[in-house]
């Protein structure tokens, strides 16, 4: 009996991931084409490669993986507010940022990573991002995570760089709207008594950068990231230490000194 019962329940979740997937494949392309604009690209086979549609898609990647209260102009239908309770832990607001590598935990340090190599892009290619259209998009996923960033870092010493537990999260396979309900979203902090050189140094880089590219549009928001990234920056210095799945904290270090010297400060 209760081998049918779980036969049933395994065949409902089945159906329920399969038709959550046809959605996102099956989404009317008018609406994931939005502001796309076709590029003058060589001809290849009589047809043009449309490179602003292929960065559109990149973009919407990270949109799709986002956590926390989604704005209401959200454009993927299937997705709705989720980890909603990342931070009650601690008295804080964590809410926010990219779920990671198709689970359900929130890592501050390659999150910093990726928006800081969007950032990069923008900063190298931002006439491209324009034409295609894409600048306010990438600008604004970029945001979604640099935001997060910004909560993360509550005091001068202070940064959170973990939401949810790696046995709990990898215990279940859920929607991300489902995490608050079937995983431990235990928050985790990086402070004087357990540094990490590593993850300050990738997310000062991540605000450094944001600063940078958010000064034409936005010249406040750009000179709250560069307040956030001198404090971490200085942190991380100040209390060398890695975080405990790292080997080397070396990169990051380096990648945050060559910030540091581009906004001169030390």
């Amino acid at each position: 009996m209760k081998k049918k019962k779980w036969v049933k329940f395994h065949n409902k979740f089945a159906l329920c991931v399969l038709l959550i997937f046809l959605a996102a494949v099956l989404l009317p392309s008018s609406a994931l084409e939005s502001k796309v604009q076709a590029a003058s690209s060589p001809r290849y086979g009589g047809s043009y490669y449309n490179y602003g549609e292929a960065l559109q898609k990149a973009i919407l990647f990270y949109k799709a993986n986002r956590l926390g209260d989604l704005p209401d102009d959200y454009i993927l239908p299937y997705r709705a507010d989720a980890a909603m309770t990342d931070g009650q832990d601690v008295g804080l607001d964590l809410t926010g940022g990219w779920a990671d590598a198709g689970d359900g935990i929130k890592f501050t340090h390659p999150m910093s990573y990726a928006a800081g190599q969007l950032g990069w892009a923008v900063y190298e290619y931002r006439q491209a991002f324009e034409k295609s259209g894409q600048l306010d998009d990438i600008l604004d996923e970029i945001k979604w995570a640099t935001d997060f960033f910004i909560k993360a870092h509550p005091e001068p010493d202070v940064l959170y760089y973990m939401c949810g537990y790696n046995d709990s999260d990898h215990s279940v396979w859920v929607p991300h709207e489902l995490l608050d309900y079937v995983t431990d979203r235990k928050s985790f902090v990086l402070n004087p008594s357990t540094p990490g050189s590593d993850v300050a140094g990738q997310t000062a880089a991540c605000l450094a950068i944001a600063s940078i590219i958010f000064e034409p549009t936005d010249p406040e928001y750009a000179q709250t990231c560069l307040t956030h990234a001198k404090q971490i920056f200085e942190f991380g210095d100040k209390y060398r230490g890695k975080n405990r799945w790292m080997s080397c904290i070396h990169r990051e270090v380096i990648w945050m000194i060559w910030l540091g010297a581009l906004y001169g400060f030390t």
